[in-house]
């Protein structure tokens, strides 16, 4: 079995992974931290979107780099110019949903 740090393991229990010998840390904290906070400042960003923009955002987040703000602004202004490619990423949402839809209840 691994050492476990039990200061870092009560501070976020999530790191640690249970195998088949016992728990083994997956990630050291200061990975797990950073993912936090990237998840964080991803979140600060989709809570402040119209609905209607979520379908782009999940196409495009990665090319928006910087601060939460910056990145809203940047998007929303690539949202203004490419509507065409808003409204397929909406078509493309509400179709993947459709077909989810079906295949649960053909499965049932």
């Amino acid at each position: 079995m691994y050492p476990l740090d039990s200061y870092a393991q009560a501070l976020s229990p999530s790191i640690y992974v249970r195998t088949m010998r016992g728990m083994k840390r997956s990630r050291s904290v200061a990975a797990y931290a950073g993912w936090e906070k990237r998840k964080e400042a991803e979140e600060a960003v989709t809570v402040n979107l119209a609905p209607e923009h979520l379908a782009l955002w999940e196409r495009t987040r990665g090319a928006f780099h910087g601060s939460p703000q910056a990145r809203l602004e940047r998007f929303e202004q690539y949202a203004h110019e490419h509507q065409g490619e808003e409204m397929a990423a909406l078509q493309d949402a509400a179709d993947d949903k459709l077909e989810a839809m079906l295949r649960s209840r053909d499965a049932a």
